[in-house]
């Protein structure tokens, strides 16, 4: 179980890290993209854990008692894994929004100036956002990524509380 746990701690570093990028967008990064294909295989090696000829019984009952659309998440999760590692990349949409920031908050130092007092317009900034594309459905990177990163803790803590029982 150490090894499942440390990966399940791999999975929580780059879900933080994807879900915690900048919101200035710099067009060069590749950030996300590797964040994301870490977060998908190290979920993989999870749910290999539970997928392996001694625990595949126990990892299907598991998944039966699952609401269908987690059963999904999780087939759909590993799609998007398989997807990144033999197909060159997840069916992943970066899209461009443009939210309005204070000038205040991109400027350092701002505050300081004789000027603070004055109204400030808010300015543009493009942010880039990542969406899966799934049946068809443009699909917030970090909500499905959130919810698949619950599955994997509710599943690692339902192994361990069946060892618990069992011994």
């Amino acid at each position: 179980m150490g090894l499942i746990r440390k990966k399940l701690r791999e999975v929580l570093f780059f879900y933080c890290h994807l879900s915690h990028g900048k919101t200035v967008v710099e067009p060069e990064r590749e950030d996300v993209d590797f964040f994301l294909s870490a977060f998908l295989s190290a979920g993989k090696s999870v749910i290999g854990f539970f997928d392996e000829e001694q625990n595949r019984a126990w990892f299907d009952s598991w998944k039966m008692g699952l609401v269908e659309d987690d059963r999904k998440l999780l087939k759909d999760m590993m799609h998007q894994r398989n997807l990144e590692v033999h197909e060159g990349g997840a069916d992943v949409i970066p899209e461009f929004e443009v939210a309005p920031v204070n000038s205040r908050d991109t400027s350092p130092g701002y505050e300081n100036s004789t000027f603070a007092r004055l109204p400030v317009p808010a300015l543009p900034v493009r942010r880039k956002g990542y969406y899966f594309w799934i049946d068809g459905k443009r699909l917030d990177v970090n909500s499905i990524s959130w919810r698949y990163l619950e599955l994997l803790l509710k599943l690692v803590s339902d192994y361990q509380e069946r060892l618990t029982i069992s011994e």
